[in-house]
């Protein structure tokens, strides 16, 4: 009897210790700048500050979804340009302006995960104004821009403090 009653007042008590643990939080989720960097996309984040104020609209806007472009990407598109780096990419573009257009090309002012599109044909208008198709078949995402180019998201979904950030193998290129 007494060691039934032992066991009964420790089955109790802890059970009494899991209600006390506090409950486990979630880690926030980083900027657009901390995802950026945790991911490598250090020639996007460059271009980004190239360009004033346009890391502080991206970090203050209500919701986004950014396709960003890795850094392989960013080297072909140098590569394709005759470009040795950045500024000289910059200079191909027709300058700063243009780098901005094609920057805001790869932002939607919406959030959109991979798993909230619909099969098939998704259209959105893009923080340059100009349409970007995205197009989902299962689970392959790919994007296409202004020229019929397309590309694929490689790294979808990854969650960001004001929306999503999907990365892509290619430069999305704009009307200029």
């Amino acid at each position: 009897m007494l060691a039934s009653f032992v066991c009964t007042a420790l089955l109790l008590s802890s059970c009494d210790n899991e209600d006390e643990q506090p409950p486990q939080s979630e880690e926030p989720s980083p900027n657009l700048v901390e995802a950026a960097n945790e991911a490598n996309l250090t020639i996007l984040l460059d271009a980004v500050n190239e360009v004033p104020g346009l890391s502080t609209t991206l970090l203050e806007s209500e919701s986004i979804t950014v396709f960003a472009p890795n850094n392989a990407a960013f080297q072909d598109a140098l590569e394709a340009n005759g470009a040795e780096d950045l500024d000289e990419l910059v200079e191909e573009l027709g300058g700063i302006n243009n780098l901005e257009t094609v920057l805001g090309f790869h932002v939607v002012p919406a959030i959109a995960f991979a798993d909230d599109l619909e099969e098939g044909e998704n259209t959105f208008t893009t923080l340059a104004g100009q349409e970007l198709v995205v197009f989902k078949a299962g689970q392959t995402v790919t994007v296409t821009d202004a020229n019929g180019s397309t590309v694929s998201v490689i790294n979808a979904d990854v969650e960001i403090e004001n929306g999503v950030v999907h990365v892509i193998d290619g430069v999305l290129m704009p009307e200029l």
